[in-house]
Parts: structure tokens; C-alpha cells; sequence
């Protein structure tokens, strides 16, 4: 793919031809050209040292696209991480400490720390970002809720690889913390909860807690069950992963009924947590909403 060279002098006319080549290499990311996608967001790192001389922040966008791109082939997380720490450079220099455009540089490399196995760093980068988080939106504010999240999943990985049971308390805290949060800022009839309760259930499994695992996992099937995502993919999934835990719990005649399509035991929890959602609303009426009506109770408040 060959491109127009462009003027040092181009001005609005370069920014203008920067911003389709930007729009149209995440495009083709989307669409699965990464190779094309690749050479066009190289191009706008190009373009971004010659047009935004004085405005670096924009370069250290770029560079953090390009990255994103290059992180998701192992051959190419080198340069991954030469791109990403380059732009934390450029916005350390011009930024705050607590500013979140930093935290997001901060969260991207330790995803890619993460992704090569090297979980030490890759809590250090995420811990810096979910300390911005708190520092900027709050200890209660979803941004913070999900860096701790994603601190937990790293944990996970790094005790599974190790079997540290430290590093399995510190995720167990890290993830609990996560859920609590999201739960009372989006109450108990919400996806991100269900995502919270989810990540709970798996946790669970792999410490043995195969009693808890189930339980994290029947609510985080019963929201979805209230939220009428019952054709969704995950919801599926959820149904599958419930089967096997009431089986390995003891609890066969429930997984027997819901293998068979009958969600009779689930109708107790989805009252339970509409019941919940119902008094979280109560709190705060004007600024929160009980949500779609519940398919399966007939709950519309």
C-alpha cells in the first residue's frame, strides 16, 4: 500500500488526511485486515511526528493504536511495548500524576506484561492505573471497579501459574472489592453486575468452592434471566457452566431440571435479586431505573 507523501507545512489539510488514515486502520482492525490495518496505523504515527509537533499528545495517541494492534501477535509485542512506553513517556512529560489519559497507557501495558506471562509487571502497570482511577472518579466509581477487576484477573493467572495462595487472597480481595462496588453503583439488575458475579463464580471453581462457585453463578444466570437475555450467547454459556457446578455440589436434581429446560429453581433468585434492584432504586429514584420488564416474573418496578 503506497500513501501520498505529505508536507511538514500541510497543516488542516495533513490532520484532516491523519484522521481518515487513523479511522480507516481501525476499521480494518475490526474487519481482520491486520496487516493493512497495521501499515496505515504506522502511517498515522508517521504523519503525527511531522503535524503535531506542538501537540504531542496526539503522537502519543497514535502510538498507543499502533501498539494496541501490534500487541495482539506475540512476534510483534516487542515493538508493542517500545510504541506504548514512548507514548506513557510523551504524556508523563506533559500530564499529571493523576491524569486517566495516563491510565490508560498504564492499563494497556500491563495487559501486554499480562499477555507475555510476566504478571509481576503487569501488576505494577495496572495497580498504577486503578490507583489513578481512585484517585480521579473515586473509590466508588465504576473506573476503579474495573481496574480492579482487571488486577484480579492477573492475579488469577500468576497464582494458577505459581500456586501462591497469596496471590490467590490478593485476587479473591481484588475481585469481592470489584463486585461490591459495581453493585451498589449499578444495583443488582445490571450486566456489569452480572460480569461481577461471573468472574466471582469462576474464581470460586478454581479454589475448590465448588458450592460458592454455584451460587455466584445461579445469580449472575438469574440477572441475565431478568434482563430477558435468555437467546444470548453468554446466557448459554452460563446454563452450561451452572449444570456442571450443581453436579459437582451435590445439587444433581437441580442441574437435572435445568438441563431439561425447566428454570423452576432459578425463579426464586431472579425474585431475590429484582427485589434487591427494586430497593436500590428506591435510594436514589430520580437518577435510577429498575429496567426493561422481567420476562420471567412480570416486574416492571
Amino acid at each position: 500500500m503506497s500513501l501520498l507523501p505529505l508536507d511538514p507545512e500541510a497543516g488542516n489539510i495533513g490532520k484532516a488526511l491523519n484522521f481518515v488514515i487513523n479511522e480507516s486502520g481501525l476499521y480494518l482492525n475490526v474487519r481482520g485486515d491486520l496487516d493493512g490495518a497495521t501499515i496505515l496505523l504506522r502511517r498515522t504515527v508517521e504523519i503525527g511526528e511531522i503535524i503535531y509537533k506542538d501537540d504531542p499528545i496526539e503522537i502519543a495517541n497514535a502510538l498507543n493504536n499502533l501498539a494496541g494492534r501490534l500487541a495482539e501477535h506475540e512476534a510483534t509485542r516487542d515493538e508493542a511495548e517500545a510504541a506504548y512506553t514512548r507514548a506513557l513517556e510523551i504524556k508523563e512529560a506533559i500530564l499529571g500524576p493523576d491524569d486517566p489519559l495516563l491510565a490508560i497507557t498504564f492499563s494497556n501495558i500491563g495487559t501486554l506484561h499480562w499477555q507475555q506471562k510476566d504478571y509481576a509487571q503487569a501488576v505494577d502497570f495496572t495497580t498504577r492505573a486503578a490507583d489513578i482511577a481512585k484517585a480521579t472518579y473515586g473509590i466508588k466509581s465504576t473506573q476503579y471497579a474495573i481496574r480492579l477487576g482487571n488486577l484480579g484477573a492477573i492475579y488469577c493467572d500468576w497464582a494458577q501459574a505459581t500456586g501462591d495462595v497469596d496471590l490467590a487472597r490478593k485476587e479473591r480481595d481484588a475481585k469481592e472489592e470489584s463486585a461490591r462496588i459495581t453493585q451498589a453503583l449499578r444495583g443488582m439488575r445490571h450486566p456489569e453486575t452480572t460480569a461481577r458475579q461471573n468472574n466471582l463464580a469462576v474464581m470460586s471453581a478454581n479454589a475448590g468452592d465448588v458450592l460458592r462457585a454455584a451460587k455466584h453463578m445461579a445469580s449472575a444466570l438469574a440477572i441475565n434471566l431478568s434482563l430477558g437475555q435468555e437467546s444470548h450467547p453468554e446466557t448459554h454459556q452460563m446454563i452450561a457452566n451452572l449444570i456442571h457446578l450443581w453436579t459437582a455440589s451435590d445439587q444433581s436434581d437441580k442441574a437435572d431440571r435445568l438441563k431439561a429446560g425447566d428454570p423452576s429453581d432459578l425463579i426464586p433468585i431472579v425474585e431475590q435479586i429484582e427485589a434487591q434492584h427494586r430497593a436500590w432504586v428506591a435510594e436514589d429514584p430520580e437518577n435510577r431505573q429498575f429496567g426493561p420488564p422481567s420476562p420471567i416474573t412480570g416486574a416492571t418496578a
